[in-house]
């Protein structure tokens, strides 16, 4: 169960909400399941959106390093003693 709430919990609950909320208590229900559709569609699309970000970064090649050759023995190599 969530929050590890028993059913005599779950039932006061219900209870408490049906004092509070009455006859509106369908509206009300009704209104907390859209805004939690709502928040979920949310959810989805921006990970949609990072799933893509990611992709696209992902399928780009990285540019190579520079090809560094060290100098020559003896030729510009200034405070290597």
């Amino acid at each position: 169960m969530p929050f590890n709430l028993g059913t005599g919990e779950l039932l006061l609950l219900g209870l408490v909400a049906l004092l509070v909320f009455g006859g509106r208590l369908p509206k009300v229900a009704k209104q907390v399941g859209s805004a939690i559709t709502q928040f979920r569609r949310g959810l989805r699309e921006e990970m949609r959106k990072i799933e893509d970000d990611t992709e696209d970064t992902a399928a780009e090649e990285p540019e190579p390093p520079p090809d560094w050759t060290p100098p020559p023995d003896g030729e510009d190599c200034r405070g290597l003693d």
